[in-house]
């Protein structure tokens, strides 16, 4: 049996109770226009805070969506998100997306369009400027999952497929349902895994399908990308995850030209005013 340490024990309480705002919090990573190394969006992911203490991810996530409190996550951290983009006009930006990870768990439930809608519609925020990544877990997608994928994209958000890690995996993933962006893993910047990553990107380039490559540590992977045509990468050569005051220092402030990050924006809206 598992042993639950006791700070993770009192984050999953708390959380329970409806109060994940007291010991849950969100840093950005941003998403950075390989060729123009401009900021073109953010990816919000959740840490915990208890007595002081961080608490990642992998240490509470999988306990969440075995006893369902995973639902209130995926909302908590797209609310706040979105907030945050809204306090510094960062919907004002042609080509600034934000993107939140919600797990097959969350998706499966009936009511999350609903809670997700609601939260757009109450902020205003331009739906076409919302990236949902359908995180990788052994939980499958059921038939309810998928049509609230469908229901998500109908509505104009930007449904990701997130961690593809080979060709096989892309076309099982493909075999469920067509996202609008694939998200390369961090696991594909290797140079034995190149030839993989490479057979990905082709088959998203059949279609103008927009790529976002995880896992950029250095400028040989930099390289890699500009030659190979991918558009949008995230990574620690650039920027690990940060806290949101470090992002406004870094990002907010940054004089962004529209124009050269247009390629992102047109790929991904071709024919769509995401206004």
């Amino acid at each position: 049996m598992i042993t639950v340490p006791d700070d993770v024990k009192t984050l999953l309480k708390k959380v329970s109770e409806n109060a994940a705002e007291e010991v849950l919090y969100i840093l950005l990573q941003p998403f950075i226009d390989v060729q123009h190394t401009h900021c073109v969006g953010a990816e919000a992911l959740v840490r915990g805070r208890v007595n002081g203490k961080t608490l990642f991810p992998n240490q509470f996530i999988e306990l969440m969506e075995q006893n369902g409190d995973i639902c209130k996550v995926g909302v908590f951290v797209l609310e706040r998100g979105l907030q945050y983009a809204l306090d510094n006009n960062l919907h004002l930006r042609p080509t600034f997306y934000m993107s939140f990870n919600f797990s097959p768990v969350e998706l499966n439930n009936a009511a999350i369009v609903t809670e997700i809608s609601a939260i757009i519609s109450r902020l205003n925020y331009p739906v076409g400027k919302i990236i949902i990544e359908v995180t990788e877990t052994t939980i499958e997608l059921t038939e309810q999952g998928l049509a609230n994928i469908n229901r998500l994209q109908c509505l104009g958000v930007v449904v990701a497929r997130d961690d593809i890690k080979s060709l096989q995996d892309f076309f099982a993933r493909e075999a469920e349902f067509c996202a609008d962006v694939i998200k390369l893993d961090y696991s594909l910047m290797n140079d034995s895994n190149f030839p993989e990553a490479e057979a990905i990107i082709t088959e998203c380039h059949k279609t103008s399908r927009p790529i976002i490559a995880e896992g950029i540590e250095n400028e040989a992977h930099k390289k890699w990308l500009q030659d190979h045509d991918v558009t949008v990468c995230q990574g620690y050569f650039y920027s690990p995850p940060i806290e949101l005051d470090a992002f406004s220092r870094r990002y907010v402030n940054q004089l962004v030209c529209d124009n050269a990050c247009g390629r992102w924006n047109c790929l991904w809206h071709a024919g769509n005013n995401a206004d």
